[in-house]
């Protein structure tokens, strides 16, 4: 499946209350909805776990030769955890739901915003995506 450019855009965004708004081109099935359901779930896990934490990348930092590296142990490096994410609801075209950012990065929404380009790009075909604001994008 191969669809034109994402668009993602923000608008209003509150970091404790952020509202996640998905697209679809077509209104999803029973695969799509368990393909977005995973994303979003599995997104939320490694946030819950602190896995975004731009503080603290060091084989992103070491670079591409990583012969001999050993990852540090932990750092005083502050908790970047996400807190809580609301139901994922399904309407029509539209996904929604909304993410308790806590203490986690903004790395999480690029980790986010990669893994919804490829998941529109391989599997299930988005219009767009909207972090932020309480009522449904035009």
């Amino acid at each position: 499946m191969t669809s034109p450019e994402l668009p993602i855009r923000f608008r209003d965004c509150e970091w404790s209350h952020l509202r996640l708004w998905i697209q679809l081109a077509n209104p999803p099935g029973e695969e799509e909805e368990g393909y977005l359901r995973h994303v979003l779930e599995s997104w939320y896990s490694l946030g819950v776990l602190g896995a975004f934490n731009a503080t603290r990348l060091p084989i992103q930092e070491a670079g591409v030769d990583l012969e001999g590296f050993v990852y540090p142990a932990e750092t005083e490096s502050l908790p970047s955890m996400m807190h809580d994410l609301g139901d994922v609801e399904i309407q029509g075209e539209w996904v929604t739901c909304w993410a308790d950012m806590g203490t986690a990065d903004s790395l999480a929404l690029d980790i986010l915003c990669n893994a919804l380009t490829t998941l529109s790009r391989e599997y299930v075909a988005l219009k767009q995506v909207v972090f932020g604001g309480e009522s449904q994008p035009e």
